[in-house]
Formats: C-alpha cells, structure tokens, sequence
C-alpha cells in the first residue's frame, strides 16, 4: 500500500474558497508523515488572502494548488 504524506490542510472537488488570515504548518519534532501546508487537487477559484504557509520538510512546496 502506497503511503500518501498529508497536509495541513487539503482541499479536493472545491470552486470558490478562500482562505483569509490562517497560518498553516506542523508543530513538532517529527514531521516524518506531512508534507505541504496546503495541497488542492481538482480546485477552481482558490485564493489566498493574508495566509502564512510552512511545509513539514524543504522537498515541499508550502502551498501546491492542482
């Protein structure tokens, strides 16, 4: 079985959400399991207004819009 790393936040199937004045990340010493702040796949009309973003590891993108 392939083991997906998760996201903070994680957005599938959406048109029209936005996200205002969040921070996302991961708290911790071990991040082994996450991966992105935000990941959305299949996402239409997604913004960001005033949000901070921190990947669990730099091989991440903080934010990765699909």
């Amino acid at each position: 079985m392939l083991h997906q790393k998760s996201a903070a936040m994680f957005l599938r199937w959406v048109d029209g959400v936005t996200v205002r004045n969040s921070t996302l990340g991961f708290a911790g010493e071990d991040r082994s399991d996450f991966a992105q702040a935000l990941l959305t796949q299949n996402c239409t009309n997604v913004q960001t207004m005033g949000l901070t973003a921190e990947a669990a590891a730099p091989e991440y993108q903080s934010i990765e819009l699909g």
